[in-house]
């Protein structure tokens, strides 16, 4: 059944390979791709395993060797090539402006960064300064309470 399969599997590749040969396209090699996951499938089923994935990896590189091609005159093309070149430097330029934008939007959120901690010093200085001398106003209160106390004998007499 598994060899059955990988036949007809192996026919559809031929038919597809031609095609893209003919006319490549995106659609046209993960067609491809998927066929040859199917084959791959198929040969680890079958007794003859190592001798069919074999075949199977050549399918691939094969296939992977068309596509490097394709790309390659696709890109050597002198419309494509000036199109294509074009289209790097526009997305080059954007990129760039997009960096210089966070590059500021940065040095800004560190500038407010830092006068927001400038500004939490002062306040934890105002603070401990304000604790310290509410410290220091009950302590005396503390003492002017025990003072009186010890005053109040003395009053009634």
């Amino acid at each position: 059944m598994s060899q059955e399969a990988y036949h007809a599997y192996y026919q559809e590749y031929q038919r597809l390979v031609s095609e893209y040969a003919q006319s490549p396209s995106d659609e046209l090699y993960q067609e491809l791709q998927l066929i040859l996951q199917q084959m791959s499938t198929e040969a680890r089923c079958m007794a003859e395993k190592e001798e069919y994935l074999e075949r199977t990896l050549q399918y691939k590189q094969n296939v992977a060797a068309m596509a490097t091609k394709q790309q390659r005159s696709f890109l050597l093309s002198s419309s494509n090539a000036d199109a294509h070149l074009k289209s790097n430097e526009d997305q080059l330029t954007k990129q760039n402006e997009t960096l210089e934008r966070a590059r500021s939007t940065m040095m800004e959120t560190e500038e407010i960064s830092l006068g927001i901690q400038e500004e939490l010093a002062r306040n934890r200085t105002t603070l401990q300064s304000s604790h310290n001398k509410t410290k220091d106003l009950s302590d005396m209160t503390q003492q002017a309470g025990a003072i009186l106390k010890s005053m109040t004998p003395w009053w009634r007499r």
